[in-house]
């Protein structure tokens, strides 16, 4: 395959193109009688431009790996995801395959699901994902979606089933995605994200149940996530030393399982207010119970439940809530805040503040209490939090006399 510039003239006037010029099979591809294969048929194409000729090269070097490695030419997008789910289940947990069969189900098998593998192109897939967007799917899912889709290519590659993965080649695209998407994130705010110190106050002093203070206080105190408070155990808390170690959690499908990462093991300090709603919680539990807060049966809490019949409620007695607007426009008053997941990020807010408000942590310290996978994350995610101090004073006197 090659590309070269011809030049010729008409009339007088000089003129040029790029031509591309390549071999493909001739046919049948069998050996004759002596042994030789038949000779190639040679193609050539002009274009207007050598970008052009290169582009279209590209697009024949792709078509040719593609077609030389591939061995299943009617494996379609939809099969190869179901073979790519169940591989998924020997080696991750519930809740991804779960996520993962909602992007197959949702977003991938309805557009695409009936597509031959090998029919995929960069084209094909960037038409899907305008497509997701126009129906109102966010940019993250797409982008989440999109990755789904080059897990199910990868899996037919390691399955012999083709030999080229147009998603992981899209690499442009998705380095283009990522910015828009920086873009478009927005920092925790308190007040949106999580709450103000007074709302808090307000849900603390309008609970009466031990148990459910005791859970909110270790929420937004000591930063477990709800699998990690629905899996504490009373023997992972130290309530001399005031301290409790996250030794396992309990996921949606009521499983109990190790901690999220190997960051997630961990020793979180417990504050004494905190940690005396737990004594007092302590001494009306369940004798001999197993978990903190388990049920009257001793299962663990389901997270729908705690949501629905603990948190939300509790939040409208405490006066926390918002106005919406019902399906014909009349108001309907709900509560301000819908997820334990802000209970968290109020932790770290709070270990970040300056010590009249706060404890004045670092972000390393704040990284280890939260189990955070990296401090890049944590720092990502509430550096903006930090404290700043009044450099007023110091840049009026490196600006100098004169401004």
């Amino acid at each position: 395959m090659g590309i070269r510039k011809r030049k010729w003239k008409v009339d007088g006037v000089e003129k040029e193109c790029w031509v591309l010029d390549y071999a493909v099979p001739n046919g049948n591809r069998e050996r004759d009688a002596n042994g030789k294969l038949p000779r190639l048929k040679r193609i050539v194409k002009s274009f207007p431009t050598q970008k052009r000729a290169k582009e279209e090269a590209e697009k024949l070097a792709v078509a040719k790996h593609h077609g030389r490695q591939s061995t299943n030419t009617k494996l379609t997008v939809a099969k190869a995801g179901e073979t790519w789910i169940e591989a998924s289940r020997v080696r991750l947990e519930r809740s991804t395959v779960a996520q993962y069969e909602q992007h197959l189900r949702d977003h991938i098998a309805p557009h695409i699901g009936q597509l031959r593998v090998a029919e995929l192109s960069s084209d094909v897939v960037k038409r899907w994902r305008q497509k997701l967007v126009a129906n109102g799917t966010s940019l993250p899912l797409v982008k989440k979606v999109t990755t789904s889709l080059s897990g199910i290519l990868a899996e037919a590659m390691e399955n012999h089933d083709i030999g080229y993965n147009v998603v992981a080649a899209m690499g442009r695209t998705r380095r283009q995605e990522a910015k828009t998407e920086e873009r478009q994130k927005r920092d925790v705010k308190a007040g949106r994200d999580f709450p103000h110190p007074k709302e808090i106050d307000k849900l603390l002093e309008h609970e009466t149940s031990p148990k459910w203070k005791a859970f909110w206080l270790l929420a937004c105190r000591c930063g477990l996530r709800s699998s990690e408070l629905r899996g504490l155990r009373w023997t992972d808390i130290d309530l001399k030393a005031a301290e409790l170690t996250v030794e396992q959690r309990i996921d949606r499908y009521q499983k109990k399982g190790n901690p999220k990462s190997g960051g997630s093991r961990r020793t979180v300090p417990i504050p004494p207010g905190t940690l005396k709603a737990l004594r007092i919680w302590n001494l009306q539990a369940t004798p001999g119970a197993e978990l903190v807060f388990a049920t009257s049966k001793g299962t663990p809490e389901r997270h729908t439940n705690i949501i629905a019949e603990r948190l939300i409620p509790a939040w409208l007695r405490a006066g926390v809530t918002k106005v919406a607007r019902d399906k014909d426009g009349r108001p309907v008053v709900t509560a301000k805040y819908t997820g334990l997941h802000a209970f968290r990020h109020y932790a770290v807010s709070w270990w970040l503040a300056r010590p009249d408000t706060g404890l004045g942590l670092s972000l390393h310290e704040a990284s280890k209490r939260a189990g955070h996978a990296s401090i890049t994350l944590t720092g990502d995610t509430y550096g903006h939090l930090l404290p700043r101090s009044d450099e007023t004073a110091t840049m009026a006197a490196a600006e100098g006399k004169f401004g």
